[in-house]
């Protein structure tokens, strides 16, 4: 598996493609490049939103208009259809002959299309497809990945097609994906609504308010994440599910963590969650869980630990739970 540390040849040219397209070098030096590459992509955005709305929606739709991408929606059959129609057969663009089938696979996300036959002039030289057919949880963050790849890569390193896929990904789809997390939610017009709510506790009714103020068409899960990753104090997000252990899959199914992100002050205190580790009884997360209400309240951090002797500290923190199908989304806070 191809990683920013570790990238396979093939990435490694995408990294060094990346490096040189914003101005840091020739060649990709490893993952101590991120944080250069995000503020760059963060600049370069900067400059085309000045006088943009405080709104996620519109940040996309002004990236989107500046760097010549449409964005086209299906939520049925009928919108194959139609996208087929409009330039596969109106407008020729041949590579849209690969739609119907890309689709009818539930893990693609998005299909971007880089026009053949657009004039220098059209505003659309290329068209993201959001496969909104099963949910449209996602179509805010894939907005903003396929900006990611326009800010990010040079235009002739951007294929005629390319498919975005849900699980591993390779080198620059990872890099790709850290930009998106910080344009999404863009410090110069998100930092702002941190300041001023940071004095309240950190709860699923303060993280509602954000999305709704901020994105009201991006996820829970993502604006929780957004939150989390930039909140003044230590803080942790994590989903839970019934699962088993990973080395006993026909054990015992508990409700089990699968760790979103951790900010770096809660990694200075301590505050440390691992993958598939099971949420003690006490917690305001199992509450939840087994109430299917939403939960805040105070847990005792010493509880959660592992069987390998592993615990938090012995502290209390803050803990909010809302349940989400056949999850429970979370986040502890000191």
């Amino acid at each position: 598996m191809s990683s920013l540390d570790r990238p396979s040849n093939a990435d490694l040219i995408g990294l060094d493609a990346i490096a040189k397209n914003l101005g840091l070098g020739k060649r990709w030096k490893g993952p101590r490049m991120v944080p250069e590459v995000v503020k760059a992509c963060e600049e370069e955005a900067s400059a085309v939103l000045a006088g943009t709305r405080a709104k996620g929606e519109a940040i996309a739709a002004k990236l989107a208009s500046h760097y010549g991408v449409k964005f086209e929606e299906v939520h049925s059959a009928r919108d194959i259809d139609a996208l087929e129609d409009h330039y596969l057969r109106g407008k020729k663009e041949l590579t849209f002959g690969v739609l119907r089938q890309e689709l009818a696979d539930p893990g693609v996300d998005a299909l971007l299309f880089r026009r053949n036959n657009a004039r220098i002039d059209e505003p659309d030289q290329w068209i993201a497809v959001l496969n909104l057919l099963v949910t449209t949880d996602r179509a805010y963050w894939d907005r903003f990945h396929e900006l990611s790849h326009r800010l990010a890569e040079p235009p002739q390193l951007l294929l005629r097609f390319r498919r975005e896929v849900q699980g591993e990904k390779g080198a620059v789809e990872q890099l790709i994906d850290t930009i998106t997390g910080e344009l999404a939610f863009h410090r110069d017009y998100f930092a702002p609504l941190i300041s001023a709510t940071c004095s309240r506790p950190l709860d699923f009714a303060l993280i509602n308010w954000i999305k709704e103020s901020f994105a009201p068409t991006a996820s829970l899960l993502s604006v929780t994440n957004a939150v989390t990753t930039r909140w003044p104090r230590p803080a942790i997000c994590f989903t839970a599910r019934l699962q088993t252990k990973r080395a006993d899959p026909n054990g015992e199914q508990c409700l089990r963590i699968q760790l979103q992100c951790t900010n770096p002050l809660a990694r200075e205190r301590g505050i440390v969650l691992y993958n598939n580790m099971r949420v003690p009884l006490s917690s305001i997360a199992y509450q939840a869980w087994e109430t299917r209400s939403v939960r805040t309240g105070m847990d005792k951090c010493v509880e959660w630990s592992t069987r390998r002797g592993y615990h938090l500290p012995d502290m209390d923190a803050l803990v909010s739970a809302i349940p989400m199908g056949n999850w429970i989304y979370c986040t502890m806070s000191l």
